[in-house]
């Protein structure tokens, strides 16, 4: 299961977390600033150059980047989302109605209940990757004496991007309409959709939207590097060899991802990122009573006094 698990968290790397990325950045791009499509390798050199500039250093330099890009990047978005809202506050109700209803009336039965639970799986794992396996990788990067702290943090990251982040979202896009006829989508896929939701309260949103957009892909990108690299050097060994060849195949794929259409790379992603989680959730299962113990251990510890809490 390990090494099926190292072949799909490749794939997933390559598709989710690299190609995905690039896609959408020069995609975002067209739409906010009119670079033709046909310049997507442009688009995925730079990107390409400005991701080997960073994990050609490794952990300490991907993790070092990123905890000075997310922070930036997440609060520009959430900062426009809550001004789309509160711009629109009246229209809050009936978009959470409206969520609503697709989800549990005759609109989800309708799309047919298999296939709209299967899209919506396929889209809360490509979210928030609970259950995917990816994220434990990093986390097992720090140095703790308490693993089952880390696992109580990983909790806050799925409650964050999917209750937090992909509710306003979802109530930016409801309230724009975009989403229904008679516009239902106007032609628009993926972050496209997003950024012309945003626009219908203020035009100049899609340029922050873009900047957002990059620097959401470019951390994706170098975190998920690391991710792959794992993986990559638990099949061919731990050398200098195979990291330069992963980071240079990496860097590679980015170029890909910038250049192909939407629809392919989605699709890969999906087949890569399932995977991953099938072999990840039936080593959860074996794992169980492991984790299981740890945890009344550590509870037991803060209970009696001998790990300190700290308020």
């Amino acid at each position: 299961m390990a090494v099926m698990f190292a072949i799909m968290c490749i794939l997933g790397a390559l598709g989710g977390g690299n190609m995905f990325q690039a896609n959408q950045a020069h995609a975002m791009l067209n739409y906010a600033f009119g670079i033709p499509m046909e310049y997507g390798i442009i688009t995925g050199v730079v990107l390409a150059a400005m991701v080997f500039s960073v994990i050609v250093g490794g952990m300490p330099s991907i993790a070092s980047v990123t905890e000075k890009v997310v922070p930036w990047m997440a609060a520009l978005y959430i900062g426009m989302a809550i001004i789309v809202i509160v711009s629109n506050l009246s229209m809050v109700g009936p978009a959470f109605s409206a969520i609503i209803d697709g989800a549990f009336t005759g609109a989800g039965v309708a799309g047919g209940f298999i296939g709209a639970l299967i899209q919506g799986l396929k889209r809360a794992t490509f979210s928030n990757e609970a259950g995917v396996g990816s994220a434990a990788i990093a986390h097992s990067a720090v140095k703790t004496k308490e693993p089952v702290t880390e696992g109580l943090v990983s909790l806050l990251e799925p409650f964050i991007d999917t209750v937090v982040i992909c509710t306003m979202t979802a109530l930016v896009i409801t309230i724009a309409g975009l989403n229904v006829a008679p516009f239902d989508g106007a032609d628009l896929t993926g972050v496209t959709l997003t950024a012309a939701s945003f626009e219908a309260t203020a035009g100049i949103f899609k340029y922050f939207l873009a900047v957002a957009v990059i620097l959401f892909a470019f951390s994706t990108m170098i975190s998920w590097s690391y991710y792959g690299l794992k993986a990559w050097t638990f099949l061919f060994g731990e050398s200098s060899v195979a990291e330069i060849i992963f980071k240079l195949m990496f860097c590679f794929f980015v170029i890909v991802g910038a250049t192909i259409k939407f629809g392919a790379v989605i699709d890969f992603s999906d087949a890569a990122i399932f995977a991953m989680a099938i072999f990840n959730i039936i080593g959860l299962y074996f794992l169980m009573p492991i984790v299981k113990a740890e945890l009344k251990s550590f509870t037991d510890r803060v209970k009696s006094g001998e790990i300190k809490r700290f308020k």
